[in-house]
């Protein structure tokens, strides 16, 4: 058994990626063309000799190819959508591998400075660092390749260069801050209007990149498989970066104002925590971005895969036609009848659609390929009382006679293009029959689930691209009787409501099936258990999943840390006040206050990032290839998913918070008071 599964991941693995599928389909190409030359004795002949006997050549029928080339379409989206997710993991890592590189520097700052003082040029001393953390970096690239590879089936390799680029990144950051730390600086006010320049223009590259991003995405879409598109993976990145550019001058204001408020009370801790809330809040990017990033990232996975959800069962539902089973294709009446009898089935409602030209009798203006459906509204209203179908097909009367004893059919229309108009009568080819409209055609009637099966072959929407329209089953059976005899007759679909198990439906039909002239039977039930196991839509739930939780923790990690750097000032401004009659409560108080605002913040932006990101990405984002149904899904936030990451988050933030307040009170009150040391 292990052999077997071994040699079926390497088979697996030889097409995986893109250049894999597109040697797999080429394959069945050729498997195609190879399977009927192999029972055939001659290739020349248009007869084929099977054995003795002499025949016509096979008609080969290849249904592998499509589905083939419909995963390969569905898998690129599903890449596309996770790969978001591993963005916002990286781009957390790097925040917080830069977070933990500036701790670093601090901590040797005073050696590095030091060492300039002796000769050492800040090149060198960054150089020196960077030597230092070299190996470092290196085994962990190799650790995480080869954890990689591990994950993955046997002969599948991940690419190098993304995780090279990564490492290489991360481990740049040390010696780029130690250099920055060390090097001449001008003094004065030119050096602070240079600071103030530098950060306006950084500012406005952001914003531009953003919006310059989005708009190339929506533009042209993704080049290729979306995973590896680096655009897809750079614009969410650059949609934080931008949102927390915009929190960073627009939050500090308010706190300013409620500092203000906060000095006219008794008490110091509301004045000082929103003071240095407002302060420090330039200082705290990166603890902001890696916050909005982690929630904007948990939000935009929760609706993505909340709409996918929501637009499976949709086109569930379109597929089986909103019944709890459907037969389609049906040449022989003999599976209809049977399954009208099967146990637990309650109603049966017939479903068709034919197609004619439709010609004004007033204007003589012909509209080609107008779709025609037909059902009937009272056996359908009775199966299932809210369906819009049935409700406007209720209004329609009887056919009539005009005056040279043409019937004449009463419908509603609709449709995008060729809108038939209201009042009017069109002749149809369909010989002594018109139909006149009576009325206009909702939107929730023309794509009522009742018609799904009748447009699951096509794959779209009714009215999408014909004229539309729609009357009552009894007048179109008039309109048959009035037709030619070689008058083609359309489709027809049987819905088949009640409680009927799987098992009977079965057995109430055993030749049904794909191509059977008995029909193809689809059960609702089924087709909800195939989804229920369909490993697309796990990978990209698991995928998100482990993406969250991994930025979750690194956001954690960088919380820390930020608050690490700023612990001596923390700690000697809480001496301060500690010597001044200040409790230990009030003390934890002023902390958790102090970061209130940034988680705040942090808690707004990252929303507003995972909502807006879906309308952002535009086409990039085409999740009807993963739903299938005839149009793309609803966008589906899940409300309590939504409160529930944002609780997390700012739980997240009281965590750091109260680990930093445990750090701060075994600390020593004098020691956080002495002057003139780096700490």
């Amino acid at each position: 058994m292990a052999e077997a599964d071994e040699e079926r991941d390497e088979v697996a693995a030889r097409f995986a990626g893109d250049d894999g599928r597109a040697a797999l389909i080429r394959a069945l190409a050729a498997y195609d063309r190879a399977s009927a030359d192999n029972f055939c004795a001659t290739t020349g002949n248009p007869l084929c000799i099977y054995g003795s006997h002499p025949a016509q050549r096979p008609t080969r029928t290849d249904e592998v190819q499509p589905v083939v080339r419909d995963f390969d379409e569905e898998w690129d989206q599903a890449a596309t959508v996770v790969s978001f997710a591993l963005a916002s993991v990286v781009g957390v890592g790097l925040a917080a591998a830069l977070v933990t590189a500036r701790l670093a520097v601090r901590r040797r700052l005073g050696e590095h400075r030091l060492r300039r003082a002796r000769g050492a040029s800040a090149p060198g001393v960054a150089l020196s660092r960077a030597a230092q953390y070299a190996p470092v970096a290196g085994a962990a690239l190799a650790a995480g390749y080869a954890g990689a590879r591990l994950a993955l089936p046997a002969g599948a390799a991940p690419p190098v260069w993304p995780a090279a680029a990564v490492a290489g990144a991360a481990w740049l950051a040390l010696p780029a801050l130690t250099w920055a730390a060390v090097r001449d600086r001008r003094p004065g006010p030119r050096r602070r209007r240079g600071s103030a320049g530098r950060r306006l223009t950084a500012e406005a590259a952001v914003l531009l990149l953003a919006g310059a991003g989005v708009w190339a995405l929506r533009v042209r879409g993704t080049a290729g498989s979306g995973a590896s598109d680096p655009l897809v993976a750079a614009v969410p990145l650059l949609c934080g970066l931008a949102v927390v550019v915009l929190l960073i001058r627009a939050y500090p204001p308010p706190l300013r104002l409620l500092a203000r408020l906060a000095a006219r009370r008794r008490g110091p801790l509301g004045l000082l925590a929103l003071s240095r809330a407002a302060r420090d809040a330039p200082a705290a990017v990166l603890a902001l971005l890696v916050l909005v990033a982690t929630l904007g990232a948990a939000v935009f996975g929760g609706l993505v895969t909340g709409t996918v959800e929501e637009g499976r069962r949709d086109a569930l539902a379109w597929r089986t036609g909103g019944a709890d089973a459907v037969l389609t294709d049906a040449a022989s009446p003999a599976a209809e009848e049977a399954l009208r009898r099967a146990p637990g089935v309650a109603q049966a409602v017939r479903v068709r659609l034919v197609r004619t030209d439709l010609t004004s009798a007033a204007t003589g203006l012909g509209q080609r390929g107008a779709d025609v459906l037909a059902v009937d509204g009272a056996a359908l209203r009775r199966a299932d009382p809210g369906s819009a179908a049935a409700a406007a097909v209720a209004g329609l009367g009887a056919p009539q006679r005009d005056g040279a004893g043409r019937l004449v059919l009463p419908v509603l229309a609709g449709g995008k293009r060729g809108e038939a108009r209201t009042g009017e009568t069109y002749e149809t080819e369909w010989p002594g029959v018109r139909v006149r409209v009576a009325g206009r055609l909702t939107g929730g009637a023309a794509r009522d689930a009742a018609f799904g099966p009748l447009y699951r072959a096509s794959g779209t929407a009714p009215g999408a691209d014909r004229p539309l329209l729609l009357a009552d089953t009894a007048a179109l059976a008039a309109a048959d009787r009035e037709r030619a005899a070689d008058t083609p007759r359309g489709t027809a679909a049987v819905l088949y409501y009640g409680t009927a198990t799987p098992a009977a439906l079965r057995a109430a039909a055993p030749g049904t099936g794909y191509g059977s002239p008995y029909g193809e039977l689809l059960i609702a039930a089924e087709e909800r258990a195939a989804d229920r196991d369909d490993g697309v839509l796990g990978a990209i739930r698991g995928a998100h999943a482990v993406c969250a939780a991994l930025a979750a923790a690194l956001a954690l990690l960088t919380l820390l840390v930020e608050l690490l750097l700023s612990a001596p000032e923390r700690a000697r401004t809480t001496a301060y006040l500690r010597l001044l009659g200040l409790g230990r409560r009030g003390a934890t108080a002023l902390g958790v206050l102090q970061l209130a605002p940034l988680a705040l913040a942090a808690a707004a932006g990252g929303l507003a990032l995972g909502l807006a990101l879906p309308a952002a990405l535009g086409p990039a984002l085409d999740l009807q290839a993963l739903t299938g149904g005839p149009t793309a899904p609803s966008r589906h936030s899940d409300l309590l998913l939504t409160a529930a990451l944002t609780l997390g988050l700012l739980a997240l933030v009281a965590a750091a918070a109260a680990a930093d307040a445990v750090t701060t009170r075994r600390s020593r009150r004098l020691t956080a008071l002495r002057l003139g040391e780096d700490r």
